[in-house]
C-alpha cells in the first residue's frame, strides 16, 4: 500500500500482512467405521493455502461431551495408532499460522473427534452345575463383565456322547452382548455339552463341560419311576452301590 502526499508523490510505502480468517482443511481416514478386533491407524491429513498449517494436537477421550483443553500430545506426523480395547474417540485440533501473539489473536483452528471401537476379547462361557430338577444353565458373555465390546454373534450348543450327535441348537443372540440358557432333559449316559461363541468382530471360542447322567429306579408312593440324576464321576460309582437298576 503507498501513501500519496497532497501532490500526489509516494510519501510512505507501508506494508499489510494477508488475512486469513479460514481454518486448515482436514482430512480424517483410517480405522473402522464399526468394531474390529485389530489395531487402528488414524491419518490425519491438514493443509491450509493461505498462512499454512501449524501445529496439530490429540488426545484419547471417553465421550463427545467436552473439549480436553489439558493433557493433548503434539501430532509430530500424520498417523496415530490405538490398540486399548474398548469404545473411544480421538479428539484432534489442528492450527494454521494466522495468529497474532502481539494482539492475542489465536490462530484459525479445525477440531473434531473420531470414533474407534476395538474388541479384542473372545466371548466368555460358563457352565453352572447339572441337577436332574433344574437341569444345568450356560451363561455367555462378550468381554468379561458382558458390556463395552462389539456384543454377541452367535452362540450354539451341541450335546454328544461317545457315539454320535444328539442335539445341536442355536441360541438367539441378537443385539445382546450377554445370554444365559438352561439346558434340560439331558439323555443317560457319558455326555459332553459343547458351547461354541462368537462375536461380531469374529473372536470365537469353544469350550466343553462333560457329565454323567444315570437312570436311577425309585420307589415313590408304590410306584416305580425312571429319574434322570447328574453326577460328578467321582460320587456316581459310590452312589450306585447298593441301588437296584430297572428298565420299569
Amino acid at each position: 500500500v503507498r501513501d500519496l502526499d497532497y501532490g500526489g508523490k509516494n510519501s510512505a510505502t507501508i506494508k499489510v500482512d494477508k488475512l486469513d480468517f479460514d481454518p486448515p482443511t482436514v482430512t480424517v481416514s483410517g480405522g473402522s467405521n464399526s468394531w474390529s478386533k485389530d489395531d487402528q491407524v488414524i491419518t490425519i491429513t491438514a493443509s491450509d493455502s493461505q498462512s499454512g498449517v501449524d501445529e496439530k494436537w490429540y488426545k484419547v477421550v471417553s465421550n463427545t461431551e467436552e473439549i480436553p483443553t489439558e493433557g493433548l500430545t503434539k501430532l509430530t506426523g500424520n498417523t496415530i495408532t490405538v490398540s486399548d480395547e474398548g469404545k473411544y474417540y480421538i479428539y484432534y485440533k489442528i492450527y494454521d499460522n494466522a495468529g497474532d501473539t502481539e494482539t492475542g489473536r489465536e490462530a484459525n483452528k479445525t477440531e473434531g473427534f473420531k470414533l474407534v471401537q476395538i474388541d479384542k476379547t473372545t466371548p466368555e462361557i460358563t457352565f453352572g452345575e447339572y441337577s436332574a430338577g433344574s437341569g444345568m444353565t450356560v451363561t455367555v458373555k462378550d468381554g468379561e463383565d458382558g458390556t463395552g465390546l462389539s456384543g454377541l454373534a452367535s452362540v450354539t450348543y451341541k450335546i454328544e456322547n461317545s457315539e454320535e450327535t444328539l442335539k445341536t441348537e442355536n441360541i438367539s443372540v441378537s443385539g445382546k452382548t450377554n445370554v444365559s440358557f438352561t439346558l434340560t432333559e439331558i439323555p443317560a449316559g457319558d455326555i459332553r455339552i459343547t458351547v461354541t461363541a462368537v462375536d461380531n468382530v469374529g473372536n470365537s471360542f469353544v469350550s466343553y463341560k462333560d457329565i454323567h447322567v444315570d437312570i436311577v429306579s425309585v420307589d415313590h408312593m408304590g410306584r416305580h419311576g425312571i429319574y434322570l440324576l447328574g453326577w460328578n464321576m467321582e460320587r456316581r460309582n459310590s452312589y450306585l452301590r447298593g441301588c437296584r437298576l430297572e428298565s420299569g
